[in-house]
């Protein structure tokens, strides 16, 4: 044994030797790259829910418009009731993804 180093410890274990640290020091982990290339991918997800929402909300409201526009109250009453189911689902889809 040389000087510093205790008689209960197997050689090689002394302090501050090895590459380790000891349990209760673990090293805290960094966000690398994989998680800015999550975020990445939310992002885009995120962006293409917002698109199809957009598109579906464009031709729902079209298809309102004719109906309006032909007297039609009973299609206007349906399409009305698919933009608020549409709207329900996209909100959804929305708080799903935030999580």
């Amino acid at each position: 044994m040389s000087k510093g180093e205790d008689a209960n410890e197997p050689a090689g274990k002394g302090k501050g030797k090895g590459k380790g640290k000891e349990k209760g020091e673990q090293k805290e982990v960094g966000r690398g790259k994989g998680h800015q290339q999550q975020l990445a991918a939310l992002d885009k997800q995120f962006a293409h829910e917002q698109a199809k929402h957009e598109k579906r909300r464009a031709r729902l409201q079209r298809i309102r418009d004719l109906a309006e526009e032909e007297g039609d109250t009973e299609a206007v009453e349906r399409v009305d009731k698919l933009m608020a189911k549409e709207q329900n689902r996209y909100e959804r889809k929305h708080q799903r993804m935030e999580q």
